[in-house]
């Protein structure tokens, strides 16, 4: 990874982010500094990552802060749940939909409208019928809230349950484009697959200009920019998590663009 310095000035205007963090490297900051982090950014989408809600985290002090990050900009709300609906936790479906059902609730009272979630690892032993039925309630017990799964180099990864899971439910596809290339799914067999419609939206690991972690996927990123110019692209560093280091680099990328 580089670090690239900036000569411009921290004190020129600046307006929207058109990159914004992820929820995983904001999961150890503080309500307070998720506040004055994002709230002067006016990001397009805001995702809020289970494990920000920890010791010390307070959920109710949490939902009164949301209104004033999302401001003006009404940004969207996506909930980051952690979930496999392949091994289930080790529990049967309809006692793991239990399980699921706290991150639910959790979402609907920060008042998200939408939920991304993980489908696992794939399984000799569960069959990607099952897998889609799982998803399939789900997405009922997520209504009205959207259903978005994340490219997670696991069983979405594999085009043929891509394929079942546009044609057989409503889910969205939160593409991870460091992902991608890991699993060799170019953006090309993406897009027969998923209509761009139907693309949540984006995860990168750089921070163009400031911070590049994953050289190989720059030239995707850019494709995807151009894709989709109003689109909500979030960074989500792999290597560091620090939230003073997150903070002095997006603020570093927020006085360059």
């Amino acid at each position: 990874m580089t670090l690239i310095p900036s000569t411009q000035s921290e004190n020129q205007e600046i307006g929207r982010a058109a990159i914004s963090p992820a929820g995983w490297p904001l999961r150890h900051f503080t309500v307070d500094g998720l506040v004055s982090l994002l709230t002067p950014a006016a990001p397009r989408l805001i995702e809020i990552s289970k494990d920000f809600i920890r010791d010390g985290v307070s959920l109710k002090a949490l939902a009164r802060a949301l209104p004033s990050i999302r401001g003006a900009s009404e940004a969207e709300l996506c909930f980051a749940g952690t979930t496999d609906l392949t091994g289930c936790g080790g529990f049967s479906w309809q006692r793991y939909r239990g399980y699921l059902a706290v991150q639910i609730a959790q979402a609907r009272f920060l008042e998200c409208s939408m939920f991304r979630f993980l489908l696992g690892k794939p399984s000799p032993a569960v069959e990607i019928a099952s897998v889609i039925a799982r998803v399939e309630d789900f997405c009922r017990d997520l209504a009205p809230l959207g259903a978005c799964i994340e490219i997670h180099a696991e069983m979405e990864s594999d085009p043929a349950v891509l394929r079942e899971l546009m044609r057989s439910t409503p889910v969205a596809i939160v593409a991870d484009l460091a992902n991608m290339r890991e699993m060799g799914l170019g953006i090309d067999q993406l897009l027969e697959i998923v209509p761009l419609e139907r693309i949540a939206y984006v995860h990168q690991r750089n921070l163009p200009g400031v911070w590049i972690e994953h050289g190989a996927t720059l030239d995707d990123e850019s494709r995807w920019h151009e894709l989709l110019p109003e689109g909500a692209f979030l960074w989500e560093p792999a290597t560091i998590d620090d939230p003073k280091r997150i903070e002095v680099l997006f603020r570093e990328y927020r006085t360059t663009h």
